[in-house]
């Protein structure tokens, strides 16, 4: 959820020492990748506070009321649940028909 409206949660650290001069460019070096770069694979990058689609790291985009908000955003391709479901529906619909069943059973035979 962005910060600009609506709630959202946030986890606060105390930094023991100082933050390096070129912080932001740390995080921005660290930033996450654009959408059509996820795979099925799990992708970590930073995001501003503003959405998870906002990647410019910068002074104006990170800061607000004289705190930095950064998120770590953790993004993976996967199929939809109704998708599945429907892919599934239509491969047993399509083994009922080729082997002339009515239904299909749930029980797994044992070999």
């Amino acid at each position: 959820m962005p910060f600009d409206r609506g709630s959202f949660a946030f986890t606060m650290f105390d930094v023991p020492e100082e933050l390096p001069e070129n912080f932001l460019a740390l995080f921005a070096a660290k930033k996450a990748g654009s959408l059509d770069s996820v795979t099925a694979e799990p992708q970590f990058g930073w995001v501003t506070g503003h959405h998870l689609l906002d990647t410019t790291i910068d002074e104006a985009s990170a800061q607000l009321g004289g705190s930095y908000y950064l998120t770590l955003r953790q993004a993976v391709r996967k199929m939809p649940a109704s998708l599945l479901n429907a892919v599934c529906k239509r491969e047993e619909q399509a083994y009922m028909r080729a082997n002339n069943l009515e239904y299909v059973s749930s029980k797994v035979k044992k070999q």
